[in-house]
Order: structure tokens, then sequence, then C-alpha cells
């Protein structure tokens, strides 16, 4: 790997594609980031603190972590990797990306990753890797992942979580755990045979659009396309008022989800704009300054509806998303989690 100074912190590696794509690892004194669905890529290397990165020569040998401290800024320096070395990072680092983006869905079928077993496995996948979080970051925090346990009510009797409750255990005292025989399937099978779609029956104009999953919260919605459903329609008698409604699926709409109130959503038609807040049903009312007639005349073929903030990822960003998944869960690889494992027995 070839290592330059920019914007004065060594850096080396390619170029890695933006969040959902992106699988992210702080470690001390440095920032590791893969392309999750380029398992052979090479990591890109931030070094934040070279100081404390003194880890970084089980990556790049003693002799190349001796060089790299002595060496000129303006200068590259080449230094060979260590793969072995990287393996476990990288899965570490995934693992981090499967709690933010996986793309849980009752419509597409993707079936949502238990986050407390997923909690667990990070949390014993980093106390393994303790000489790389010598000072406290972001991904270090084990007691953290350790206290997600608490939500842990399902697959309590599977052996693959026993062992890992063991694994944990060691790590320092464990939460009570809840002994509800819940599973997810079943809650996943109710979902999915619904259609949370606002009616378009009594609707002037009504479509549908996407959420962009950087532009809001993780695990708040359904990573489907299309989820989001919006209508125009009068609220009474013909003259007394025109709204659009407008409803984003959520990950479980049965029981809402409260990160999904007061977040923004904004409708956009030519030159028609509304803009409000989701409740935490997922659903949002928008007035709009427009006369019956005028709404009859408007052409809301158009149309798009923007929840959260930013300008968000793209469809194909987010298909190469659903793709390495569910690669993964049809034929679950060597490094695969048991949060995983667990995922892929119940997805049938």
């Amino acid at each position: 790997m070839r290592l330059t100074v920019r914007q004065g912190l060594w850096t080396g590696g390619p170029d890695v594609d933006p969040p959902p794509l992106a699988a992210v690892l702080e470690v001390s004194g440095a920032v590791l980031e893969w392309t999750v669905d380029e398992p052979d890529s090479l990591p890109r290397i931030t070094l934040t603190d070279l100081d404390a990165a003194d880890w970084l020569w089980r990556l790049v040998g003693a002799e190349g972590h001796a060089r790299l401290l002595e060496a000129d800024s303006t200068t590259p320096l080449e230094v060979d990797l260590d793969h072995e070395a990287l393996a476990p990072l990288r899965r570490l680092a995934l693992g981090h990306w499967m709690s933010r983006w996986w793309p849980a869905s009752a419509r597409d079928g993707i079936v949502a990753l238990d986050g407390a077993v997923l909690g667990a496995e990070l949390a014993v996948l980093t106390a393994a890797l303790e000489e790389y979080f010598a000072e406290d970051t972001f991904d270090s925090d084990v007691d953290g992942l350790l206290a997600g346990l608490a939500g842990l009510t399902s697959y309590t009797a599977d052996p693959r979580v026993a062992d890992l409750l063991d694994a944990c255990a060691e790590l320092g005292d464990l939460p009570d755990i809840g002994t509800t025989p819940t599973r997810w399937r079943a809650d996943f099978a109710l979902v999915a045979g619904g259609d949370p779609r606002l009616d378009p029956s009594a609707a002037l104009a009504s479509g549908t659009d996407s959420v962009s999953w950087t532009a809001v919260p993780p695990g708040v919605f359904d990573a489907a396309e299309d989820t989001v459903t919006w209508s125009v329609a009068m609220t009474g008698p013909a003259g007394e008022g025109l709204v659009a409604r407008v409803r984003a699926a959520l990950t479980d709409p049965a029981a809402g989800h409260p990160l999904s109130a007061g977040i923004r959503v904004a409708l956009r038609s030519g030159d028609v704009a509304a803009a409000g807040e989701l409740g935490a049903d997922g659903d949002a009312t928008l007035p709009l300054a427009l006369t019956e007639s005028a709404a009859w005349n408007h052409d809301w073929a158009a149309t798009s509806i923007r929840v959260g903030v930013g300008e968000g990822e793209t469809r194909e960003t987010r298909d190469r998303v659903r793709r390495f998944v569910r690669t993964r869960l049809a034929a679950p690889p060597a490094d695969a989690f048991v949060a995983e494992m667990l995922a892929a027995d119940d997805d049938f």
C-alpha cells in the first residue's frame, strides 16, 4: 500500500464508496474503511494520530511502522499489509455496518437482524482486538454493546446464542435477559401480509416514492423501494382545505417507531411545495396552498416526496446493498455472524 500525506494525515488505499456502502471502523489513531460488496479490496486507511496508532506494526510490520514514524511527510511511503491481521478488523467493521445499514424489509422479504445478538458478537470481537482500542473510540464501547443484551428475548435456546452468551459473560456482568419466547419471523409474516399504502380512492392524485437511507435514522423505515405513499385530497366540503397525506412504511407498522416522530417530510410537484413532520406512526398531513380546481388541473406526475434531510443515495446504491445482503443470507460465508445465520434460518 502506498501511503501519502493528505490534508496533514497519512492516508492510503483505494477510494471507498460513500454510505451506505462504506464499512467504517474507528480504532486508536486511525479510521479504516472498506466498500462492503468488495470483499477482496484493501482498506482505506487514514491515520488521525500516528502516536496513538501503536498497533500499526501488526498491519505493516515493525520495519514498516518504524519507517513511517521517521518518514518525511512530503515523500510517499510503500508498506506491505498483513492480510491475516486485517481480516478480523474488516469483519468488525462489517458487523458495525450491519447494525447501521442492514436493509430489513417486510416488503422485500429481508429479515431483520437481532440487534442484541449482533451487539453481543461485536462485543466479543472488540474485546479480542483490544490492542487496537488503547484509546476510547466510537467503535470500542464493549460495555455499551453488552448492555444491549437486555433486549434479547428471542433465540435464547439456540446453542449458537448460548455459546455467544458464555463468551460475553467472560467480558463483564451481563444485564438481565428476557425470557419471552418471541420470534421476529412471526411478526414479519403478519406485517408482510398487509399493505400500508394509503387508499387512493378518494384522492385527487396519489403516488409513491422511496426513502433515502442516509437521510433518516437507521432501523426506522422499511428499506424497500416505493414505501412512501402520498395522496392529495380535500379535508372536508369543497373549499375548506386541501392537504397531502404522506405515509412512510415503518420497520414495524403495528408498533410504530419513536424516532419517526419529528422527521421532516417535504412534497414538491412543479411549483407546488409543502412540508411538515412525520408522526410516530410514519404519517404526516401537509396543508397545500392550492384550490381544489387548481389541484384538479395540476400535473402531479412528477411529484416527489423527500423524507429526512440531505440528498441521499441513489436507488442503484440501495440495490447493491440488497444484493450483497441477499447473497450472504442465501449462502452464509465463513465470516457470517450468528445474527445473520439466525436471519437466514428465518428466511423461508
